[in-house]
């Protein structure tokens, strides 16, 4: 197993830690679809075990990602929250993003 591969699908496994009621059935499902097996994932472990600043490095990325994941998933709930109507200045009832183009400086063409 790869290093990238063994990052990918344990971020991916961590991800569907938070629905505990479905981890059973999606952790499956998850290695299938990262091409891995949880033998696979112990050996890479145990295998990079030897070297300890190698081991920590790997985890430092898969901690960046699951935070940058989390981080994706909260503005994308932002984005979200962005699609419910909104008054214009004049009391119309506008889509969020409408009055956002509206605020941007329209490039000049040439």
């Amino acid at each position: 197993m790869t290093r990238e591969r063994f990052i990918e699908t344990y971020v991916a496994l961590r991800r569907i830690e938070g629905d505990t009621t479905a981890v059973d059935s999606l952790r499956p499902l998850v290695l299938a679809e990262h091409g891995a097996t949880e033998e696979q994932l112990r050996n890479f472990v145990i295998e990079r075990g030897e070297d300890p600043a190698e081991l920590a490095r790997i985890w430092e990325e898969i901690y960046r990602r699951l935070e940058e994941a989390e981080l994706q998933d909260v503005l994308a709930d932002t984005l979200d929250m962005d699609t419910l109507p909104v008054l214009d200045d004049d009391g119309t009832e506008r889509e969020p993003w409408l009055l956002r183009r509206r605020e941007r400086p329209t490039p000049e063409i040439q």
